[in-house]
């Protein structure tokens, strides 16, 4: 599979371009294993490079110019955003949680079959993790209104919560400042949410 999104993501934030052979097994897993499994839809897997790697690498831009030592990805399903950070980021400890154990159980198995020694997955609420984390990142777990009072318990100072805004519009939320993923790293315009502590 060509990853030319995913190529331009990473150079773009600084992660590590080497590991594109980790991206090209894990976009081959979520193809195979993750469709058969119901981790992610059949209808999905054209997209793998710009919906879900991409994205998930752009993730990091929330947090730029900051280097996290510790990330929370909050309602990870089958491991988006969390695998392709930790891919990207080998020196970065990433806790993956989500409440599905079968979305655990599928993330698991991720990590295993990519040999990520920087991973741990958990079953649970988020709202029971205990932190602090440097970077929290979520693709579609709630609200930011209800995400703002979450994570205000788990995220340290400095610290950075993201979480992806829109693909459809910018959005504004109070708490929150909106960033544009930089253009030509997604197909198509992209906002993630941050809610940075000093």
């Amino acid at each position: 599979m060509e990853l030319s999104s995913t190529r331009r993501a990473l150079r773009a934030v600084g992660g590590n371009e080497d590991s594109i052979e980790a991206f090209d097994a894990f976009a081959s897993w979520l193809a195979t294993e993750g469709v058969r499994a119901g981790g992610i839809g059949p209808d999905e897997t054209d997209d793998l490079d710009d919906r879900h790697l991409a994205d998930s690498v752009a993730h990091a831009f929330g947090w730029l110019p900051m280097s996290p030592k510790k990330l929370l990805d909050a309602g990870t399903g089958v491991g988006l955003p969390g695998i392709p950070l930790a891919i990207a980021f080998p020196d970065v400890s990433c806790l993956l949680v989500d409440r599905s154990a079968k979305r655990v159980t599928l993330a698991r198995r991720a990590v295993r079959v990519l040999g990520l020694a920087n991973v741990e997955v958990e079953q649970g609420d988020v709202k029971d993790v205990v932190g602090p984390f440097d970077a929290i990142v979520a693709r579609g777990l709630g609200d930011p209104e209800t995400l703002t009072t979450l994570f205000d318990n788990i995220l340290g100072s400095p610290g950075r919560a993201v979480i992806g805004g829109s693909r459809q519009r910018e959005r504004v939320v109070p708490g929150w400042e909106t960033l544009a993923v930089p253009p030509k790293i997604l197909d198509r315009p992209s906002w993630l949410l941050i809610m940075a502590r000093p």
